[in-house]
């Protein structure tokens, strides 16, 4: 089990990460790759007179993310299999009032594959291990790309209400 004392997982590198997209507990896809970003931002305080300040406190929170992955369906944008684009809209009426009016905001959970069974050398079967979870994601935009003799992918970033909670 990762994280338990003197175990041979303990200290190796993270690799072969998994993020699921979640929506009302069920796991709706999969992400390529994914990047968090997380800033706190200060105020200033200083007294009259005095050139350096005294207290730097945190006033908010900013949590954002990018993600890519793999476009095999233009008309899974926006339903369950994708949560965060309404192409099935058929009017921009429609597009903005899915937008505006049922809007609802995904889990990002965030495992690492770790072997559960192994044959030798090989490893036949693994296991995940929860990392952490972003909560509450919102679309801020989408960009997709379609190239000769390539995969179309999609990206997306967005915004998540709290920061990312781990274990």
């Amino acid at each position: 089990m990762p994280g338990t004392a003197g175990s041979a997982n303990e200290n190796k590198v993270l690799s072969a990460p998994l993020a699921i997209i979640e929506v009302g507990g069920i796991s709706i896809g999969k992400i390529r790759d994914l990047q968090f970003t997380e800033n706190v931002q200060r105020g200033e305080v200083q007294g009259l007179g005095e050139l350096t300040l005294s207290e730097v406190p945190p006033l908010t929170v900013r949590c954002s993310f990018t993600a890519s992955s793999y476009m095999i369906d233009m008309k899974k944008f926006g339903s369950i299999p994708n949560p965060f684009w309404p192409v099935n809209a058929t009017t921009v009426q429609e597009f903005a009032n899915t937008i505006t009016l049922q809007e609802t905001p995904v889990n990002l959970h965030v495992y690492s594959k770790i072997p559960s069974a192994t044959n030798g050398s090989i490893v036949t079967d693994i296991s995940k291990f929860k990392l952490g979870v972003a909560t509450n994601c919102y679309l801020d935009s989408k960009t997709f790309q379609i190239t000769e003799n390539q995969i179309a992918a999609t990206n997306i970033s967005g915004r998540y209400l709290e920061p990312f909670i781990t274990g």
